[in-house]
């Protein structure tokens, strides 16, 4: 009797730097109630990963939890799927990097469940074509991707059966093409039409049939609405039950026990692709989630920047074995900054969530400093194009602090770290336009089935409670620090903070001409730049002093015959929470002002040398998540402006001296 082989892959993650109430929630949501379930029925075969970041966390908190685990192992009812320890996108790091994490998770497999993996948990199932050969010389037997890989190249979902093998270089890895119509049937739909389906694909293809489904342990419980129906309301036993029914033509078996039973059913060579959805939110390839987001690629730039400075110090210098220890732990600090989760953005907050990005920040910058410390070298600076777009970037790198700036934008300031503390307070992200934005602006909910079974998220479509058209508003420019504006005088704050005014010059996002002073434990920058201001030629001059703080100090020349009436302003950006500026929009005139950052218990002294005008608004971005568009706090915007009146042949200074306390 023909028979579906019916296998199951079940992933398990929770990105670094999640807040710890996500972990447990997620673990009594859905993590434990699916492993008791499927306890009950040992003759269900199934497959399991957990990233690093999650078994760390079940180490530490629910050891009992990995016993329950190990016991499902040992009886052959589960196999362990290895991956990288930290979940990242394989194709974005080095290669070394990759083994390393791939080698990373297999021993801590081999360690907790006596189990050696050979599958591997491709992350978000982003595939390129010479992953064949990283994979092999990892140990890697086979990966799951998804039937669209396959859709296209060329081979439609129903015509799968089993699994291919893909090569490069000479190198093999086997690969099982995940079921979309199943992820949207499980756990979403009644058993009985997924049993349907099943008997539908085995009828079709009139023998032997392997279908796999690939997909995340959490939509069994922490996806809105599913522990309730998983659980509570008995939808995953009933599955279990109508298996076990049908197991006369059903059957359920793990990837290692198909592979060992059954040929291959094919070679393959798969363009760059991921799954379905995936595809749609990057337009196309994982990899324009760079161009999309250039905030991720400054965060992707400055993981290779770390993982280059750890490769130089291993391979060009003779460590001693304290200093082998202490390289070893950038390197791990480096791997916690490759989880993906914070590199992108799809259904899930992903790279809008803020303490997401915090994380991949605070552990590349941890790796840094391990690394500057063992060979330091006091204050450096470096002109290198940063970001690969084709213009250099000046780095300064002080024993305290990392200047990041962007000469072909201002000479904004766009990456500002404080290694105390192991964090960037140019951390920020502007506010742009989304798809789903649409939704928002017609007010348009998902309508929910009459059923009462829940919806998966890529067809869930909440609008949050609060969340209405009047808050989206889109930046012009990227939200970085040090950016000069020149406003007409009728401008106000509320006008600025939404973004609906007119710069009354040609400077905004334009190159400046730029020269670097290095003395000893200081560095000095000079950026200047010929523009015209409401018509009137004027020569903006910036001079940035940096050592233990930051100084900033303005020139404004008039060399032509005409006056000029207009705001200037100097525009900050930080990745802070001040009880008080960040909770509405305001104004002020000072020439102080301390910010009392309450997220990373820090403070920030501004000292003017004239009395300024203020604004401060907080910026929150509208995005969704798996359980709805919603509002994020991102950073404090902060715009110290003077109204300057530049008569011929006239200039105009001013100061800002920022400090760390």
């Amino acid at each position: 009797m023909a028979k579906v082989n019916l296998l199951l892959g079940i992933h398990c993650h929770q990105p670094v730097g999640n807040f710890s109430g996500v972990f447990q929630g997620a673990y009594e949501l859905a993590y434990l109630p699916f492993i008791e379930t499927m306890a009950k029925h040992p003759e269900i075969k199934f497959s399991l990963h957990y990233s690093g970041s999650l078994l760390d966390w079940l180490k530490n908190k629910e050891p009992g939890f990995l016993k329950k685990i190990n016991t499902l192992v040992k009886r052959g009812q589960v196999e362990i799927i290895t991956g990288g320890y930290y979940e990242p996108i394989l194709t974005l790091i080095d290669a070394k990097d990759a083994a390393s994490q791939i080698e990373m998770h297999k021993e801590a497999v081999k360690e907790l469940f006596s189990y050696a993996a050979c599958g591997l948990w491709l992350t978000e199932r982003v595939w390129e074509p010479y992953l064949p050969y990283i994979l092999s010389q990892a140990g890697i037997k086979y990966t799951l991707v998804d039937d669209f890989h396959f859709r296209e190249a060329g081979i439609e979902p129903e015509n799968l059966n089993g699994y291919y093998a893909a090569e490069e270089k000479g190198k093999a890895v086997y690969l099982f093409p995940g079921s979309e119509r199943l992820r949207y049937l499980l756990p979403f739909k009644l058993p009985q039409e997924i049993i349907a389906y099943l008997k539908n694909r085995l009828e079709d293809c009139g023998s032997d049939v392997a279908i796999t489904f690939a997909d995340d342990g959490e939509k069994f419980g922490l996806w809105p609405g599913t522990n309730k129906w998983v659980y509570r309301e008995g939808w995953l036993e009933e599955f279990l039950g109508a298996l076990e029914d049908n197991r006369d033509w059903i059957e359920t078996t793990t990837f290692s026990q198909y592979i060992n039973s059954r040929p291959v059913s094919g070679r393959v060579y798969l363009a760059c692709a991921s799954y379905r959805e995936m595809m749609e939110w990057s337009d196309g390839n994982f990899r324009n989630f760079l161009v999309k987001y250039p905030e991720a690629n400054n965060m992707y730039r400055k993981m290779w920047y770390v993982s280059n400075k750890i490769k130089e110090l291993k391979d060009n210098h003779k460590l001693t074995t304290p200093q082998t220890n202490q390289l070893t732990q950038a390197n791990r600090e480096l791997y916690m900054g490759q989880d993906n989760d914070a590199y992108w953005h799809g259904v899930f907050g992903g790279l809008y969530l803020h303490h997401l990005r915090a994380a991949v920040y605070n552990h590349l910058i941890e790796a840094e400093k391990i690394v500057d410390n063992i060979f330091s070298q006091g204050l450096k600076v470096e002109e290198l194009d940063f970001d690969l777009d084709g213009n250099n970037e000046i780095i300064v790198n002080s024993p305290q602090q990392n200047f990041l700036f962007k000469p072909s934008c201002q000479g904004a300031l766009f990456e500002w770290d404080y290694k105390p503390k192991s964090l960037n307070f140019t951390n920020t992200i502007m506010r742009r336009y989304e798809k789903y934005h649409s939704r928002l602006k017609e007010k348009i909910n998902s309508e929910r089935n009459e059923s009462k079974n829940p919806l998966s998220i890529h067809e869930f479509s909440e609008i949050k409670d609060g969340v209405s058209k009047a808050d989206i508003s889109y930046d012009k420019v990227l939200r970085y620090s040090l950016i000069e504006h020149f406003i007409s005088s009728e401008t106000k704050l509320e006008d600025f903070s939404s973004c609906q005014y007119n710069e009354a010059a040609d400077f905004l996002n334009t190159r400046y001409a730029y020269k670097i002073i290095s003395q000893g434990k200081s560095a000095q920058v000079k950026f200047w730049r010929t523009g015209k201001v409401c018509g009137t030629e004027i020569e903006l001059i910036k001079n940035v002093s940096l050592n233990d703080g930051l100084g900033v100090s303005y020139e404004l020349k008039n060399s032509s015959g005409l006056g000029v009436e207009a705001i200037f302003g100097v525009e900050f950006n930080l990745s802070v929470y001040d009880p008080v500026l960040s909770n509405k929009s305001g104004a002020a005139t000072l020439k102080a002002l301390t910010i009392n950052d309450v997220w990373q218990n820090t403070k920030i002294n501004f000292l003017m040398d004239k009395k300024t005008q203020l604004w401060y608004f907080p910026v929150d971005t509208i995005s969704d998540s798996e359980s709805g568009i919603e509002r994020t706090y991102q950073e404090l915007c902060l715009l110290f402006h003077w109204q300057i009146d530049l008569k011929p042949k006239d200039n105009w200074k001013a100061k800002i001296e920022l400090k760390v306390i």
